[in-house]
């Protein structure tokens, strides 16, 4: 995934009066409708693509190019430049570099910096990286870095630019793969020198990469076992703050290779970093393999506050055996896109068909960041083999690949879809203390109490309604409905909280989503309790989609049992639990290795605490 702000993070881009990007992008979630002026890339592939604010830059493996308006065709050998509003080519810019793989905003005022598989510009060896003026596609001569391979990926940090690929050196020194020089001089930086070395098969090379906002890290994928001589299976994590840079000891074994398709020699294709920088996700290719056991054709959500070995995604999505080529996080959404037909596809068995739970999203998604499930957005896109970029501006986001239709229009190779500023995914209404307490009781009557974390205020009876509280064993609130999660695992759903209908848009198909004791939601996962089961189990949750996860996740650690447990809910950022003994517990849950496990609980309230029986908890819901 390209992020344009990150790459000018230190300093807007400004050449020759072209306005520069705005710093931050939207916060909505995308059109549905294309943009209409687009040029169509008439073969090959579109890798990168810099906006500069009015004019924008588009590199990749092509050669023929036209306007979306016109029938003529102009040669461009992997990168052209047009009008941002008029579509319109660039009859003079004409580097005609070969491929190109990647490419950011110099940092300079004068220019783009070009990464791929080229040897020569204009005469002069380049190896694979060069700075071109923006609006003369001529080589930059006071960028003087070189490398004796290719350049698959870059990211600018300040005036720092990393590089990564395939190559031994730069500019004449020793470099393994990954390099950074400065940004406007090209000068080698000699603090970073960060071997990546040990191919899973075939060879060694960094295939993408995305800094923090912050710039302290820098998450490297590729094909790759051994990073700064530690082990780092196809995804590691460096401190570029620090001098010299180092491997943080963030480390994982969900990417070791094996587990997935031999034929491909590494399935980790991309990764991005959320605009907050609280964590990055990646995309996975690889066929079904050992499905859920492993992420092949997945994508995983990573928490970057996490740095210790043995990390645990926070979320893993699943297309069923369909490869995800790019991802790239935004506020409102996680997009995804690649050779994909379904989302939410964990139970797919042997893979390529749609599983118990699976949607239809063809070719892109847009995936809730705290659950991974996909949102209700959906545009379809024409499948293809690979997705070279999904390229985020303040504006919208170029999706460059080798297909050509998106959202029943065609966009051969390059598309773009604007920020919707008056779309948003609906959210969860996060409970905060002081909060009420809500017992559900097997008569259908509730009993309604003040709570403020520790303690427990005076009970209100509320009649039964007729509406079934006595089947509900949890409650779900968004911004603009209401979910009840009954006994048997149904939903039901609400938007003024006293009529409730059927929710047909999850069917479990496996009968282990039901005699639930318990159910409350936080931080995208649905937690629950099943009757003769001790263990706290979670699936993903979208309050948005109305989807509830395929994939079980078992959150107890060692020393929480739920046997018996009889209610269960979230408030002030915990979860609370009513035991087998009738008291009202907190659960720590602690995320040092990603994924939230269940690691103790405290007691708060109960017989022999302030006198409250909780015995007559069938469900909870707290708000």
């Amino acid at each position: 995934m390209r992020l344009l702000t990150l790459a000018v993070a230190a300093g807007l881009f400004v050449a020759g009066g072209l306005p520069a990007a705005a710093a931050t992008p939207a916060a909505g979630l995308l059109s549905t409708n294309p943009d209409d002026v687009t040029p169509h890339v008439l073969d090959g592939q579109v890798n990168a693509v810099v906006d500069l604010g009015s004019r924008v830059i588009v590199g990749g493996t092509f050669t023929q190019v036209k306007k979306w308006s016109s029938p003529a065709i102009l040669p461009r050998l992997g990168i052209f430049a047009y009008s941002k509003a008029t579509g319109d080519i660039d009859p003079t810019f004409r580097p005609d570099l070969g491929t190109v793989r990647a490419m950011v905003a110099a940092p300079d005022g004068r220019g783009v910096v070009v990464g791929g598989i080229f040897s020569t510009v204009a005469g002069a060896r380049r190896g694979g990286l060069v700075e071109i003026d923006a609006l003369t596609g001529a080589p930059v001569t006071g960028f003087a870095a070189t490398t004796d391979g290719r350049v698959n990926t870059l990211a600018l940090v300040g005036d720092r630019l990393f590089v990564g690929g395939l190559f031994g050196h730069v500019s004449g020194v020793d470099r393994s793969n990954l390099a950074a020089v400065d940004g406007r001089s090209g000068a080698l930086d000699p603090t970073v020198d960060v071997p990546v070395a040990v191919p899973t098969r075939d060879v060694a090379q960094v295939w993408r990469m995305a800094a923090s906002p912050d710039g302290r890290r820098l998450v490297i994928v590729g094909n790759f076992q051994m990073v700064g001589g530690q082990s780092r299976s196809q995804v590691a994590v460096l401190d570029i703050a620090s001098t010299p840079a180092l491997p943080t000891a963030w480390q994982t074994r969900w990417f070791d290779y094996g587990g997935c398709s031999t034929r491909v020699d590494f399935y980790v294709k991309d990764v991005s970093v959320d605009p907050a920088g609280r964590y990055f996700v990646v995309a996975a290719v690889g066929s079904w393999g050992t499905g859920t056991a492993g992420t092949c054709d997945s994508v995983t959500r990573w928490e970057l506050g996490s740095e210790a070995p043995a990390q645990d995604p926070t979320w893993r999505e699943y297309s069923g055996g369909d490869s995800y080529w790019a991802v790239a996080a935004t506020t409102a959404a996680v997009y995804v896109a690649g050779h994909i037909r379904w989302a939410n596809n964990a139970l797919a068995g042997r893979g390529d068909v749609a599983g118990p739970g699976a949607v239809d999203r063809v070719g892109i998604a847009a995936l809730d960041p705290q659950s991974g499930l996909p949102l209700s957005w959906n545009i379809q896109r024409e499948r293809g083999i690979q997705v070279g970029t999904l390229t985020v501006t303040p504006g919208g986001m170029y999706i460059g690949s080798d297909s050509s239709m998106l959202g029943n229009e065609w966009h051969p190779r390059l598309a773009f879809l604007p920020f919707d500023a008056t779309a948003a995914p609906a959210q969860a209404v996060a409970t905060t203390l002081p909060t009420t307490l809500t017992v559900f009781r097997a008569d259908g009557t509730r009993l309604v109490r003040p709570f403020d974390g520790t303690l427990i205020g005076p009970q209100q009876l509320l009649r039964d309604d007729g509406t079934g509280w006595a089947q509900v064993r949890g409650v779900v609130r968004a911004a603009n409905r209401t979910f009840r999660v009954r006994q048997d695992g149904r939903f039901e759903v609400s938007t003024d909280g006293r009529s409730w209908t059927a929710w047909p848009m999850w069917s479990d198909g496996t009968g282990r989503f039901t005699d639930l004791t318990g159910a409350a939601y936080l931080d995208g996962k649905l937690y629950y309790t099943v009757a003769g089961s001790g263990t706290l189990l979670a699936r993903g949750f979208s309050p948005d989609s109305g989807l509830l996860g395929g994939l079980t996740y078992e959150v107890s650690g060692p020393g929480v049992d739920l046997t018996g447990a009889h209610g269960l809910a979230s408030a002030g950022g915990s979860l609370y639990v009513v035991d087998r003994t009738n008291t009202l517990d907190r659960i720590t849950l602690s995320s040092a290795t990603g994924l939230a496990r269940a690691t103790a609980l405290t007691r708060v309230s109960g017989p022999w605490i302030d006198w409250v029986n909780w015995s007559a908890a069938v469900g909870l819901q707290a708000g």
